[in-house]
């Protein structure tokens, strides 16, 4: 009887072991398994982590070509830094002749003087300013450009020297590591493509160079945007260029001249088209002035020099859709007087406009003849 008990139990014990033993299978397979999707898990993430960082180095790699500023910050993007491009708002007729003209004139009236400048320096002085200028104020990109000449007179010595030394002569202006790298950078490629003028890495030779070849040559440098290329040229290479930095993309929208939404590239590619040729530089330089110091044309209403006082263009700023040049009468003879424009007598002789809207835009269909 106890033997056949010993038995019983001794199977008992052996069946619950049996069972245990497969439970903990079970369990070391739900494990494993567990383990396998987790692991499948981690994997995924780190694609999907690397495949962001991907992203981010190409979106890096893509914007090297822009200005410091455009690079810094993300709502000036100038996109792909093409000067070259469609027009972007071909339904735009604004601004006309007739209205840069009399924006040119109430701003002369205003800051006083012939704005035109014009610099007595080297091509490669010029791009080396405007770079120095990105991401800072005149006063120290101009101190910065002065410091950096003082201690390396010549372009050759900026390239041979170490970049820390020279980084240290423009540290005022802000991004001196970066500024520094691409300026080398530069003009070690102007040495390595054989523009050397008496020992000196020099641009020179694009004075000669027409329009196109001249910024698809400059676009090619990393930290060289549309901004940079046109102040060059215009200061620079005397061309007919006409720049849009932060101001006057600001003036530019206030004015509706182009829409609220444009971004500096879309603002240059527009505007390029549209003002006069004679009046490019001026006006450049006016708009610049003034969105330094007048409070409701300044962006964000920050002023970088002293106030000054009411501002001429608040009546040729529209509130609505209908551009104020259109309301009433077809021309503004007395914003037509002066020496530069068209005269007063051939606006006042001119036939009625006629007003229809093409894409959202109240446009003139007699503009041929402007």
């Amino acid at each position: 009887m106890d033997l056949r008990r010993s038995g019983r139990s001794g199977a008992r014990q052996a069946k619950s072991e049996e069972q245990d033993s497969k439970k903990i299978g079970v369990k070391r397979e739900h494990d494993d398994s567990s383990g396998l999707h987790g692991h499948k898990r981690v994997r995924k993430h780190e694609n999907a982590v690397k495949s962001e960082d991907e992203k981010a180095l190409v979106q890096v790699k893509e914007g090297a070509g822009r200005d410091e500023t455009e690079a810094v910050s993300a709502d000036e993007d100038e996109g792909s830094g093409q000067l070259v491009a469609a027009e972007p708002y071909p339904n735009l007729r604004r601004p006309s002749a007739d209205e840069c003209y009399a924006v040119g004139r109430a701003l002369r009236d205003l800051h006083g003087g012939d704005r035109v400048k014009g610099r007595d320096c080297s091509v490669m002085d010029m791009l080396v300013r405007v770079m120095l200028s990105q991401n800072t104020t005149d006063k120290l990109s101009k101190q910065t450009f002065q410091s950096l000449k003082a201690a390396f007179p010549t372009w050759r010595s900026v390239l041979d020297a170490p970049a820390a030394d020279v980084e240290a002569t423009i540290q005022k202006g802000g991004l001196a590591h970066t500024k520094v790298k691409r300026i080398q950078a530069i003009l070690q490629s102007v040495v390595d493509g054989g523009h050397v003028v008496a020992g000196e890495p020099s641009l020179e030779h694009l004075r000669g160079v027409p329009d196109e070849q001249v910024k698809q040559a400059l676009l090619r440098y990393n930290g060289v945007g549309p901004k940079t290329v046109a102040c060059v040229m215009m200061f620079g290479l005397g061309r007919s260029e006409f720049p849009v930095d932060t101001h006057v993309l600001h003036i530019a929208q206030r004015l509706h001249w182009v829409p609220q939404s444009a971004t500096r590239v879309q603002a240059y590619q527009h505007l390029n088209r549209r003002v006069p040729d004679d009046i490019k530089h001026s006006l450049h330089v006016l708009l610049v002035e003034h969105g330094k110091c007048c409070v409701p044309c300044a962006k964000n209403g920050r002023l970088q020099k002293e106030s000054s006082g009411s501002c001429p263009l608040q009546p040729l700023i529209h509130r609505g859709t209908t551009p104020p040049q259109l309301e009433g009468s077809t021309s503004q003879p007395a914003m037509l007087e002066g020496a530069d424009g068209p005269p007063a007598s051939a606006a006042a002789a001119a036939p009625a406009a006629v007003v229809k809207k093409e894409g959202g835009e109240l446009v003139r269909v007699k503009e041929e003849a402007e």
